[in-house]
C-alpha cells in the first residue's frame, strides 16, 4: 500500500472512500501472501534441519 497516498485520500477528503478502502484491500493481501510466504519457508527449512544428511560417497 502507498502509505502516503492512503493518508492523503483520508486526511482531505475526512471519509473513507472505495479508493481507500481498495488500497487497505490490497495491502491486507500483500500482507497474506507474505506471511504464506513466511510460513512456506519456514517449514521448507525446519524439514530440511530434521532429516539426516546423506552422506556424499553413496
Amino acid at each position: 500500500m502507498n502509505k502516503p497516498q492512503f493518508q492523503d485520500i483520508i486526511s482531505s477528503t475526512k471519509t473513507f472512500t472505495e479508493e481507500a478502502e481498495t488500497l487497505v484491500k490490497e495491502a491486507i493481501q500483500e500482507q497474506l501472501e507474505r506471511l504464506v510466504l513466511r510460513e512456506r519457508v519456514g517449514s521448507f527449512m525446519i524439514d530440511r534441519l530434521e532429516k539426516p544428511v546423506e552422506d556424499a560417497d553413496e
